[in-house]
C-alpha cells in the first residue's frame, strides 16, 4: 500500500505528446477550412465586382450608345500599383476608363489578391477589360481561386492546377 501511496500523480510523456498530436490535427483542420472559406468570399467578391462592371458597362451604352472605347487590354479598377496582370502580360490602369465609370461605381473595386496558377506558376491579379470595335464585343476577363470554379455571368475557361479563367463578353 505504501508504494501506491508515494506515486506521483501527473501525465505520462507518452499522453502529453498524444494530446499534442491530436491538438495538432485538429488545428489543420480548422486551418484548411478557414483558408477554404477565404476563398469562396474573395471569389463571392470577385463575382460581385464583375456584376457591378458589367452593370456600369451597360449604363454607359444605354447613355452614350457606345462603350468605352479602349481598344488595347486595360486594367478594370483602382489598384494600388497601378497595374494588373494575366501571366506575363502587365497591364495599365486607365485615368479614362476610370473616369468614365465612377458616376455609376462611387469606389471602382479591384482584386488585388494574386492568384498563381498551373505548373509554369504564372499568376494573375485584377480585371482586365478590353473594347474589339472590329468585332463589337466588349470582354472582361478575370480568374477565379480555385479549380473548375463557376464564372457566375461569365463563360468559363480553362482552369488550371490553382485557378479557374473567366471571361465576360458583352456582344453589341
Amino acid at each position: 500500500m505504501s508504494i501506491l501511496k508515494n506515486r506521483n500523480k501527473g501525465f505520462t510523456l507518452i499522453e502529453l505528446l498524444v494530446v499534442i498530436a491530436i491538438v495538432g490535427i485538429l488545428a489543420a483542420i480548422v486551418f484548411a477550412s478557414v483558408n477554404s472559406a477565404r476563398a469562396k468570399a474573395r471569389n463571392a467578391k470577385r463575382l460581385e465586382d464583375i456584376r457591378a462592371y458589367a452593370y456600369a458597362l451597360n449604363m454607359i451604352y444605354d447613355q452614350d450608345n457606345e462603350y468605352p472605347p479602349l481598344e488595347n487590354y486595360t486594367c478594370l479598377g483602382d489598384y494600388a500599383d497601378d497595374e494588373c496582370f494575366r501571366a506575363m502580360y502587365h497591364y495599365a490602369e486607365s485615368e479614362i476608363l476610370n473616369d468614365v465609370l465612377s458616376p455609376y461605381i462611387p469606389s471602382l473595386p479591384a482584386d488585388e489578391n494574386i492568384i498563381t496558377v498551373g505548373l509554369t506558376h504564372w499568376q494573375y491579379k485584377g480585371y482586365v477589360y478590353s473594347n474589339d470595335t472590329v468585332g463589337r464585343m466588349v470582354e472582361i476577363l478575370w480568374w477565379m481561386e480555385g479549380n473548375s470554379q463557376s464564372c457566375g455571368i461569365g463563360e468559363v475557361g480553362p482552369s488550371q492546377s490553382g485557378g479557374t479563367s473567366c471571361a465576360l463578353r458583352i456582344y453589341y
